[in-house]
């Protein structure tokens, strides 16, 4: 059913088609994978195209991605990688960036194991 609702509204535009699948499926397409955790963790983040070191700030995080702030020239879709604690570099890709004071929400490319968010959130959440 999804697939054929999917066809019928690609033709509409991004916005449109969107909110016509939020209005037909509920919220089962905006709820999130998994519960966000807030934090305050100084970090660096590597723009992988140009291979610039940014200096970021995460302020919350799940095993399936992150949101952060940092001054520098990121667009949707760009490939990263973000240092945490315990799991070293992980790479991600920016889903969204906001107007205000360069936040970015990012999705890891491959979710992080649990023992292992567990372990950086122990490192993060003092």
């Amino acid at each position: 059913m999804i697939l054929a609702f999917n066809l019928l509204t690609r033709g509409a535009p991004g916005r449109i088609g969107r909110a016509l699948r939020r209005r037909v499926f509920g919220r089962a397409l905006t709820q999130r994978v998994a519960e966000r955790i807030r934090v305050a963790h100084e970090t660096v983040l590597i723009v992988r195209k140009g291979k610039v070191v940014y200096e970021a700030r995460v302020s919350d995080i799940t095993s399936h991605g992150f949101m952060v702030r940092a001054d520098a020239d990121i667009r949707k879709r760009d490939l990263i990688e973000i240092r945490l604690p315990v799991a070293g570099w992980i790479p991600a890709q920016v889903r969204w960036t906001g107007a205000q004071d360069g936040q970015l929400g990012c999705k890891f490319l491959k979710p992080m194991a649990p023992e292992d968010f567990e372990a950086c959130l122990a490192v993060i959440i003092p």
